[in-house]
């Protein structure tokens, strides 16, 4: 019976093996891209049939709620399936339909312009049941969403109000109410946020802001092969609006078999809107160390500025050297800006300046032998930055998720860099200059993104390591199809390195959209030049499944990418892929919005079914940010 059974496995992984062959290298390759394509052009031809975009962007619909309740009658027979709907779902509120146009944030404000702040209060409502728009109505919330909301911390009201930039006595100022409703959202344990004005005299309003909170205790597990990694967080500690993380790292391949780490985060240190942040990562091969504080700039700021401190320590006890990365380590690095007249003028002149200091160091050796190391050799840097923005947000749902309050920034942004740089043991010494220039233009509900980069180091007036870039981003305005919505993004993505010295920079170039989960050595190039085309298709449907919302969408990718000495429109540097996805979203879970896809790239040699997959829980992010970021060098 033993030998039946053994020669029975044996059989089965034979023919398992050539199962696999035959739905990977035949069947798949052949079917997935003609998938793609026919569900390509007919979420794309019923956009163009539709003339006229939505006037809000929600997919809730009155029929929602009929099915809600429907499930719900039939749910309630047993007090367990009742306990679990009522976990796993909210009751769809159409009043969302009408309230959250695609409009700019400011301009909710402009009635009550100029009036004097007479008292502010902070509403702060459970994670689970509570709407911002309607905070005065109490739910009925029962099961273990009740007991979700009774076993969480909310906000404390004093931490909400050290984010508020304004105060009582101050005039309203409609860019600073819209800044600071699209600040508090932007907050890791906000879910969402909502800034009523109520005037009480021709001069004088109250100001009450509705901060739900978002549940803020959770886990993240990496398990990479050989290797478990498991992080479990608090991003709201207590309710102080503190971060608070450990790590668990288990690998077997390895003489020590576990390690972990710890990090914390501390923001608006004393309403300075100072934010300290800390970690220790002990990973077995190798020890990461991180320390910053930081005061991002904001339209309320006037003096910003970032240190940082980073340590990266290989422990050669358990890791084998390559003789290419650094043993040790350590990058200091400081910035400190000014924006002049932030509150007064929309338009905001911006300067900045940043040193920083590179120190790898190698074991036994001053640099290591592969000519990749131009990379790795000590290097100091400093650059100062002159910028001209504005940005402002609207308030929209369809575009980088569903089923929740987004803001969506426009603007314009010039930017322009000059400073010096010297490498140890690199015979150039090199001044560097870079100008940019970005903006978008909303029409209908859609966007229209550009970006322009030039740069390029000068070492006695010869220009080196140069780099041009080019982008546009684009969406669609959301349109109606029967009962859902559709709407359509388009990327191109244009970079070539100027003058450029082989093994200075390794300016990788990621095509594939699967490669954070699989094969990333093999996607990745070591380009000079790149011309990439990437569209996707997303289908909002209406179709509510205990409280989850589901989203269909296709997505192509074409483009050359060429290596040092080649030209970039061959047919041999040609990269194509194509394939299907779906995203799913509960408000009331701890995660975000679950998304898989499954895609086909001819030449990235997949292999197994985790090569042609991915499984995450983020969503693309592609709002664009105007406010600039400390100087630094372009990469491609």
């Amino acid at each position: 019976m033993i030998r039946l059974s053994c020669a029975w496995i044996r059989g089965w992984r034979h023919r398992k093996n050539r199962i696999d062959s035959l739905i990977f290298n035949k069947f798949f390759p052949v079917l997935l891209p003609v998938m793609a394509a026919l569900l390509f052009c007919f979420l794309s031809a019923g956009a163009v049939a539709q003339n006229t975009a939505t006037n809000s962007d929600t997919a809730v619909t009155v029929s929602d709620i009929a099915a809600y309740n429907r499930v719900l009658l039939a749910m309630s027979n047993r007090k367990l399936t009742k306990g679990i709907f009522t976990l796993l779902t909210r009751k769809p509120n159409t009043t969302l339909a009408t309230v959250d146009n695609e409009t700019s944030i400011d301009k909710q404000f402009v009635p009550y312009e100029g009036k004097i702040i007479r008292d502010v209060q902070v509403v702060v409502l459970p994670p689970f049941g509570y709407n911002v728009r309607n905070f005065d109505s109490v739910p009925e919330i029962k099961g273990f969403r009740k007991i979700g909301n009774n076993s969480h911390a909310n906000t404390r009201t004093w931490v909400l109000r050290n984010n508020l930039l304004f105060k009582k006595g101050q005039e309203i100022d409609p860019l600073i109410m819209a800044e600071t409703e699209s600040f508090i959202r932007d907050i890791e344990y906000v879910n969402d946020v909502y800034i009523q004005v109520d005037s009480i005299s021709t001069t004088e309003a109250n100001v009450t802001v509705v901060v739900r909170d978002n549940w803020s205790i959770g886990a993240y597990a990496r398990n990479v092969s050989t290797k478990i990694d498991v992080e479990v967080f608090d991003r709201n500690f207590i309710g102080l609006g503190n971060n608070f993380s450990l790590r668990g790292i288990f690998n077997t391949k390895t003489d020590r078999k576990f390690g972990g780490g710890v990090g914390y985060k501390y923001p608006n240190l004393l309403r300075t809107f100072v934010n300290i942040d800390a970690s220790y990562v002990y990973d077995i091969l190798s020890i990461y160390q991180t320390a910053s504080l930081e005061r991002p700039l904001q339209k309320h700021i006037n003096i910003f500025g970032q240190v940082n401190h980073n340590i990266r320590k290989i422990n050669l006890s358990q890791a084998v050297w390559d003789s290419v990365s650094p043993t040790y380590n350590e990058e200091f690095s400081t910035s400190l800006g000014y924006a002049f007249n932030p509150t007064k003028n929309d338009n905001t002149f911006v300067v900045a300046t940043r040193f920083w200091d590179r120190n790898p160091l190698f074991r036994n050796v001053d640099k290591p032998d592969n000519p990749n190391g131009f990379q790795y050799i000590e290097n100091r840097m400093a650059l100062v930055q002159l910028s001209l923005f504005r940005q402002r947000y609207f308030r929209t749902r369809m575009v980088n998720s569903f089923g929740k309050t987004e803001n969506f920034a426009y603007g314009y942004n010039v930017s322009a860099q000059f400073g010096y740089s010297e490498w140890k043991q690199f015979p150039k010494k090199g001044i560097y200059t870079s100008f940019k220039i970005a903006a978008n233009k909303l029409y209908r509900a859609g966007s229209l993104y550009f970006e322009g980069v030039v740069s390029s180091f000068f070492d006695r007036k010869k220009p080196f390591e140069g780099l041009l870039k080019l982008k546009l981003d684009m969406f669609s305005p959301l349109y109606n199809i029967g009962n859902q919505s559709y709407r359509h993004f388009l990327n191109i993505d244009y970079a070539k390195r100027l003058d450029y010295i082989p093994g200075f920079r390794n300016h990788n170039v990621s095509f594939d959209r699967l490669s954070s989960m699989t094969f990333r050595n093999q996607t990745n190039f070591a380009a000079t030049e790149k011309l990439m085309f990437k569209t996707e298709g997303d289908l909002f449907t209406s179709l509510n499944v205990l409280g989850f919302r589901f989203l269909f969408y296709s997505f192509a990718d074409f483009g050359w990418v060429a290596d040092y000495g080649k030209i970039l429109l061959n047919k041999n540097n040609i990269y194509w892929g194509a394939g299907l996805g779906i995203r799913i979203r509960n408000d009331l879970l701890v995660f975000r919005t679950l998304e898989f896809k499954i895609g086909y790239y001819p030449k990235m040699n997949q292999h197994g079914f985790n090569q042609f997959t991915h499984f995450g829980s983020s969503m693309p992010n592609i709002s664009p940010n105007f406010i600039p970021k400390y100087p630094d060098e372009i990469e491609m």
